[in-house]
């Protein structure tokens, strides 16, 4: 085999390496912020689901040590976490860090998991509503 030869097979495969690494990277990218807020906040309603089913009521909510442990988790991730609760109802919406193309994300009793806007997000904090 010629010089040129091996030099180009040398090329090609490390090409080739670099490429695979850069895709495998790229399919392993971490958590943004905002993806860190939508878990803890989805964690955070099936929670508030086992407790209204065991207790009958959402007074007790911001007690329990795994939602205490989700509020953290979304308050270190969002630029800001507002929560209501009463016996029968309670929202939870976090304002994100960094937007795209959405702003705020809210969870409530009646299911709701998803994005808000300003709008929305203004009634919420104001009074106390759900999400929808």
């Amino acid at each position: 085999m010629n010089k040129f030869l091996k030099t180009f097979l040398i090329i090609l495969t490390v090409i080739g390496v670099s490429f695979l690494i850069w895709k495998k990277l790229q399919l392993e990218k971490p958590k943004t912020a905002n993806d860190k807020v939508k878990s803890a906040l989805s964690s955070f309603r099936v929670q508030a689901q086992i407790i209204y089913d065991e207790k009958r009521s959402y007074e007790t909510l911001f007690s329990d040590p795994v939602i205490a442990d989700l509020l953290i988790n979304a308050e270190k991730n969002a630029e800001e976490v507002k929560y209501f609760n009463n016996s029968n109802t309670f929202v939870i919406v976090a304002a994100f860090k960094k937007p795209i193309n959405q702003t705020h994300w809210c969870v409530d009793s009646s299911g709701f998991n998803g994005y808000i806007d300003q709008t929305r997000y203004s009634l919420i904090i104001n009074s106390d509503t759900l999400c929808r």
